[in-house]
């Protein structure tokens, strides 16, 4: 069947920020751990070519952008972070898990919090992005 297809997604290996500080750096560790056990490839859009040839799609153009987060975008993303690793599914999930303890998760929102509120906070993610095309079979 024919089609086109666009994706978009962030690739973790292309991720970075800054200041850090060792429970960021655990925290990051914990978050790609727990997204790697639901069956998640943080590192899959990287990927997006090899992965649609083998699918069929002849005509596959790919691209990357950065964004960027510094002063309030810094500090919103910096509380969507904290938050996320103590949402009750997260928070449950990871302790079980044997990843990390309640302490743990708990200095990891108060290390994200003094981040986001850090001046020289600095945030920068790189997105692989891909446009692709899948004629027609001319079987069907």
């Amino acid at each position: 069947m024919p089609g086109i297809l666009g994706l978009r997604e962030e690739d973790w290996g292309g991720t970075f920020y800054h200041p850090s500080t060792p429970v960021l750096e655990r925290g990051v560790e914990v978050f790609l751990k727990d997204w790697k056990s639901l069956g998640g490839d943080p590192y899959l859009p990287r990927r997006y070519r090899e992965l649609l040839h083998r699918t069929g799609f002849a005509s596959v153009r790919t691209s990357a952008t950065a964004e960027t987060r510094e002063g309030d975008a810094a500090r919103q993303w910096s509380e969507m972070a904290g938050a996320y690793m103590l949402a009750p599914a997260t928070k449950k999930r990871v302790i079980d898990a044997g990843l990390a303890d309640e302490a743990l998760l708990e200095n990891l929102r108060d290390d994200w919090a003094r981040w986001g509120r850090n001046p020289d906070a600095f945030l920068s993610m790189t997105y692989c992005e891909v446009l692709a095309l899948k004629a027609a079979d001319p079987d069907r």
